[in-house]
């Protein structure tokens, strides 16, 4: 008799558990999706199937003017240096390339550097489509940004794990770091958004600072070049006409 009894308060206690833990998952999932969903209405409700935003990139003290292009996810970035040829990289909606001044013929871009061309079509957040991966984003509670109060979420894939750092007030993302897995390397990038401004109704970060955690990229690395740097941005046009040819390079 008592080892019946022992063995129906057993179950009961697995069920309890059990209930619980569902109960926590189901309670998180749905935090999850109310600041995901309060973050897309601070950046902005709507569409936009085109932008054109210019100014400059600043590595050290290296000014070097910029351009992106970006229509249906589609996306075109130039940039001019001291060269006579300006950088530009391509990303058709499949495939990406970059054609560097000092080579004649353009290299399909990999790995991270696919990645952060993929990116810039997010002009707006990188979370703006979060319905598509809520499966793997989770959230892991709030923590303190340079005194400011954030949530932080994690999401999770095979070759990498991103953190977004949303602000509990305003819920304007402040804050993204990634952690790249690239042919036994690994590289941590950081992303800082500020100078938040409206445009036609959305709200974007108007300065943007990108760079490896602990400083420079090894010389070398496929991870997308060296260092980080500075992205002023000056102009923004939403949904203007932007030609299909420029996601193409043209021989």
């Amino acid at each position: 008799m008592n080892l019946i009894h022992r063995t129906m308060k057993s179950i009961k206690l697995l069920f309890v558990c059990g209930l619980l833990s569902w109960f926590s998952l189901a309670v998180s999932a749905q935090g999850l999706e109310e600041i995901l969903t309060k973050h897309e209405k601070a950046i902005g409700a709507g569409t936009i199937n085109s932008a054109v935003i210019s100014g400059y990139s600043y590595r050290g003290t290296t000014e070097i003017p910029f351009k992106l292009y970006v229509k249906n996810g589609k996306v075109r970035y130039e940039s001019t240096g001291q060269n006579s040829r300006p950088m530009i990289q391509i990303y058709d909606g499949q495939k990406g390339w970059i054609l560097s001044p000092r080579s004649p013929d353009p290299q399909e871009l990999t790995g991270g550097q696919l990645w952060m061309i993929q990116h810039r079509a997010n002009i707006v957040s990188p979370l703006s489509s979060w319905q598509k991966y809520i499966k793997k984003l989770r959230l892991e509670g709030t923590e303190r940004l340079e005194g400011v109060e954030v949530y932080k979420i994690k999401m999770e894939d095979k070759d990498a794990l991103t953190e977004y750092y949303i602000d509990t007030k305003s819920y304007l993302l402040l804050k993204q770091t990634r952690l790249i897995r690239q042919s036994g390397q690994e590289l941590k990038m950081l992303t800082i958004y500020n100078n938040f401004k409206i445009v036609d109704g959305f709200t974007l970060a108007f300065n943007i600072e990108t760079k490896p955690e602990g400083g420079d990229l090894p010389r070398g690395s496929r991870m997308g070049g060296r260092g980080g740097g500075i992205q002023l941005i000056e102009e923004v046009k939403l949904n203007v006409p932007v030609d299909d040819k420029l996601f193409q390079f043209q021989k």
